[in-house]
């Protein structure tokens, strides 16, 4: 996407893996490589909301930034384990479909494996989000670290800034004793890799929508509508957000 913001030139620069998803060999540089710091080391001013103060540690990973724009994986966890959970009636909460998924980065021979076209969002693109706000985390905590894959995802499996904590990949990236951070856990074999859609301003989340729009939605939004925004192929019959 940099070269659609006015960074072709860190576009030009960043090495990393084809636009067709197909596995590299050998394997490219990670966001981390010394190629590559040049651009991660960068904080995007369009990928920076106002509302938080930018964070960028010398200490974690050389300085590598952070963000605030994470991109929609679905409505159960970053894993796609689904059903995870129940709706409000007590249903099983069903996957279906996201935008983005870890199968893709995978190479899965799943309907997820490939880039998602638009004819695939079939809930609509104006009833799927696509990214959303995330905080920049404090003290070595790695929400908002969008360079990486698990800085750069969100799940509707809870509303928007929700007091449950956002599970993360491990115990190293959840930093608690810092009041600035979210609630958060380490992921296990029962509970995987899940975060909400945060921000550090009141009442809710910017996101957008597959259809480019952008709307603020609120905290209290119903956890099931929340939910529905987040699939492409569920098929809810959504009213309106």
């Amino acid at each position: 996407m940099l070269p659609f913001v006015e960074q072709q030139a860190l576009a030009d620069v960043y090495q990393g893996e084809g636009y067709d998803g197909r596995p590299a060999t050998p394997e490219p540089p990670r966001y981390s490589a010394a190629v590559n710091l040049p651009v991660t080391r960068t904080q995007v001013p369009t990928y920076t909301c106002p509302s938080d103060s930018n964070t960028a540690s010398a200490a974690l990973l050389n300085g590598v930034t952070f963000h605030n724009y994470v991109a929609n994986y679905g409505n159960t966890n970053m894993l796609m384990v689904s059903p995870l959970g129940t709706d409000t009636a007590g249903n099983p909460n069903r996957y279906g479909g996201a935008p983005f998924s870890w199968t893709w980065f995978q190479h899965d021979v799943t309907l997820d494996a490939k880039g998602i076209k638009l004819a695939d969002i079939w809930d609509g693109t104006s009833n799927t989000l696509l990214f959303s706000e995330t905080v920049q985390g404090k003290s070595g905590d790695l929400r908002g670290f969008a360079w990486w894959r698990s800085g750069s995802h969100f799940e509707t499996y809870t509303t928007p800034n929700t007091a449950s904590p956002d599970v993360l990949n491990a115990a190293s990236s959840c930093k608690m004793t810092d009041p600035a951070n979210p609630p958060c856990t380490a992921s296990t074999t029962l509970f995987h890799e899940y975060v909400a859609a945060l921000s550090r301003h009141p009442g809710g989340v910017n996101a957008a929508f597959c259809d480019g729009s952008v709307h603020f939605m609120a905290n209290t939004i119903h956890l099931d509508t929340w939910r529905w925004l987040g699939t492409i192929r569920g098929k809810e019959a959504l009213g309106p957000f």
